[in-house]
């Protein structure tokens, strides 16, 4: 397996998480629902997503934003995670996250969110 930091490459269909045909994923990266592989993925931090969109699939690009480029008015930031999905799979998350944030707000409160003053009332 080819591992290509850049995303795929449309010429030797490699890519992160890719596959040659037949090749079977290591146990170690295969998991079952609500299970972790045997050693999980260290958790990231990110306070900004760049999303690009193509005809088939999505890519959220995951940053990290110091206090200090904002002050700096620095719109730079370094990218911690890159996930990739096909667009009817990010159209099924959608309600997940709304309805796990509303449970949330349902027992500590509501969150502040900058832009969110008006969302849904519509």
């Amino acid at each position: 397996m080819q591992y290509c930091p850049e995303g795929p490459n449309r010429e030797t269909n490699s890519g992160p998480y890719r596959y040659e045909l037949g090749e079977k994923p290591e146990a170690s990266q295969t998991t079952t629902e609500g299970q972790m592989p045997s050693e999980p993925p260290k958790p990231v931090y990110a306070n900004a997503v760049n999303i690009t969109v193509g005809p088939f699939d999505m890519v959220l690009d995951f940053g990290f934003r110091p206090p200090e480029s904002t002050q700096r008015q620095s719109t730079e930031y370094e990218i911690v995670a890159r996930v990739a999905m096909s667009l009817a799979h990010a159209k099924t998350m959608l309600p997940l996250i709304a309805r796990s944030i509303a449970q949330y707000e349902e027992q500590v409160g509501p969150i502040t969110a900058p832009g969110f003053e008006d969302f849904g009332k519509e």
